[in-house]
This record gives C-alpha cells, sequence and structure tokens, in this order.
C-alpha cells in the first residue's frame, strides 16, 4: 500500500491539483491530509474526481489528546458529519480502504512482546 501525506495548501502546489495527482489510478492508496479540515467541502470534491469511487474517510480531531474525537464516514457524507460535530481545526484527514475494516493490532508495544531491543516481561 503507498502511503502519501499532504500538509495543506502549497504555495507551489496547490492541494486540489497535489491530491488529484496523488491518488488518480491508485484504489488502494492511503491518503494523509493535515491542515485543511476548514476546507473539508472542497477536499471532498477533490478527492471524488480523483478516487471515482465512493471511499472511507475518518478525520481524527486532537489526535493522541484526552479529548480526542474520531469522525467515520465516506466521501459522500463525511463533509456534513465534520460540520455536525464542529470539527474546525487539529484535525487530520485520512482516507482509504483501511478504515473500518479488521485487522490485528501489532505487538510491537505489547509488554508481552519479544523484539531485538527489547524481551518480553513476565
Amino acid at each position: 500500500m503507498d502511503i502519501k501525506c499532504i500538509s495543506s495548501s502549497s504555495s507551489f502546489i496547490p492541494f486540489p491539483l497535489l491530491a488529484v495527482a496523488l491518488i488518480t489510478g491508485t484504489p488502494s492508496r492511503l491518503l494523509k491530509i493535515f491542515l485543511s479540515i476548514s476546507m473539508i467541502d472542497k477536499v471532498v470534491a477533490k478527492l471524488r474526481s480523483g478516487y471515482g469511487r465512493n471511499v472511507p474517510v475518518a478525520v481524527v480531531e486532537r489526535a493522541t489528546w484526552d479529548n480526542e474525537r474520531c469522525i467515520i464516514g465516506t466521501l459522500d457524507d463525511i463533509a456534513d458529519k465534520v460540520k455536525e460535530a464542529k470539527i474546525t481545526k487539529c484535525a487530520q484527514i485520512l482516507v482509504g480502504d483501511f478504515i473500518d475494516c479488521d485487522y490485528d493490532k501489532s505487538l510491537l508495544y505489547d509488554k508481552n512482546f519479544t523484539h531485538m531491543f527489547r524481551g518480553a516481561k513476565e
């Protein structure tokens, strides 16, 4: 899976052009967009034109903070959900089929897992 990060609009490459260039023809792409939640409607419009289909989207507000919130939807409904939740800043937009799917969590930080830098605790 290819991973790309975008951080708000740039003075060199406008965000919409960059986003469409990154996602066109790559249906398994994981896309992370930062500093753009205030323009969620524009982001969704560009993602829709790039992906060409309805894909899962998650918006994580204040990630890792005590008051973290996560809104999960699709390109069809995420803008409305974000507005309803009144999320206007401190949020990242995650796009891709990895959202809301079954997976096994990594054991890397599990205290019972041994790796080359740390032994498991008993």
